[in-house]
C-alpha cells in the first residue's frame, strides 16, 4: 500500500542530526502495545529533544498501525492538546 511505502521510504532515506535544534513545545508520542517496530524505550528518547515535557498514550491490543483501530481516539487526542496549548505570538 501507498501508506507503507512512504513509511519504508522515510525509514530509508531518514538521517539524524545529533545537533538538531531543541523544541520548546510539549511531545504527545502514540504507541500502541502490541507494536514490535518501536519499543518502548525508543519512545523515552524523545524527551532529551524538548525542553517542555512529553506525554506518551498507549493503545491497548495496538500494533504499530494502530490508528487503524483507535482513528477516533487519536484524533481527541490531538485536538485535546491542540486547544491545551499556550499559543504566544
Amino acid at each position: 500500500t501507498p501508506i507503507i511505502k512512504n513509511d519504508y521510504r522515510l525509514y530509508e532515506q531518514y538521517v539524524f542530526q545529533a545537533k538538531a535544534r531543541t523544541l520548546t513545545c510539549p511531545i504527545v508520542l502514540f504507541h500502541g502495545d502490541a507494536d514490535n517496530l518501536v519499543m518502548q524505550d525508543e519512545l523515552l528518547a524523545w524527551e532529551k529533544f524538548t525542553t517542555r515535557k512529553t506525554r506518551t498514550i498507549i493503545f491497548p491490543a495496538a500494533d504499530h498501525f494502530f490508528v487503524d483501530k483507535h482513528f477516533e481516539q487519536v484524533v481527541g487526542y490531538v485536538n485535546q492538546t491542540i486547544e491545551s496549548l499556550e499559543i504566544v505570538g
